[in-house]
């Protein structure tokens, strides 16, 4: 089964304005979420504030506030239509939108808290490397080598990279490995991987099911559009 990555649309036509929102009534604080139960606990809900010239899409940008590689801010309608499909267990919670001078209430924040990169991503045959501040300007010397990183699993993942960091070393990724020969979900999200691959993954069902019924501010990204990710279906 075919996946896409699931971004947030930049049609201008369809969002009316890039980015939908720069500002926010309430910061909120999503961050608990990784210290606590997401399952259990209710989080410090933000309230983001779409720009004036901005449509109240069906998944909303509302980034100035809600990292959308972990949460999506999306009609309440659309987790409900979510529903008809398979995947994981999941958590929303209604939230505010102001615009211009009303407040939406129709909207939600939706939550994968399980990821599925231990059960998707090929860490053997990934490629990972520290990388030092700036590497940029260290590619042209010849003298220059990439020191690179093994790694197994994502705890593992996770641990190295924080190592590195205590060294003022950034954990990278130069080629990423997603194996999707077993997958059966039609909506799962990756996470903590090393500047690359992070995010929300949508079948090709789910693709032509949110199409179909006209859902908006959604762009489906061919997973292979990144030049750092080799998929095996």
């Amino acid at each position: 089964m075919k996946y896409y990555h699931l971004k947030l649309g930049s049609d201008i036509k369809e969002i009316g304005k890039l980015p939908q929102c720069e500002t926010f009534v309430k910061p909120g604080n999503l961050i608990d979420l990784n210290q606590v139960d997401p399952l259990m606990d209710l989080p410090d809900l933000p309230e983001p504030k779409l720009m004036a010239k901005a449509k109240p899409t069906t998944l909303l940008d509302a980034s100035v506030v809600v990292n959308s590689l972990q949460f999506l801010t999306v009609k309440k309608d659309f987790v409900e239509f979510l529903q008809n499909f398979l995947f994981g267990v999941f958590k929303s919670w209604p939230i505010k939108v102001h615009h211009k001078n009303s407040v939406l209430d129709d909207y939600e924040i939706f939550y994968l808290p399980n990821t599925s990169q231990n059960q998707y991503v090929d860490y053997e045959s990934s490629l990972f490397y520290a990388s030092p501040l700036g590497e940029w300007k260290l590619l042209n010397d010849p003298n220059y080598k990439r020191k690179y990183v093994d790694i197994s699993n994502d705890d593992e993942c996770k641990q190295i990279a924080e190592n590195l960091r205590s060294a003022k070393l950034y954990l990278k990724t130069e080629k990423l490995v997603l194996n999707l020969k077993t997958a059966k979900e039609d909506l799962f999200r990756l996470s903590n991987l090393p500047y690359t691959g992070n995010g929300y993954y949508v079948s090709e069902k789910l693709k032509k099911g949110i199409e179909d019924k006209g859902y908006t501010g959604i762009l489906f990204e061919e997973i292979e559009k990144d030049q750092k990710i080799e998929i095996t279906y």
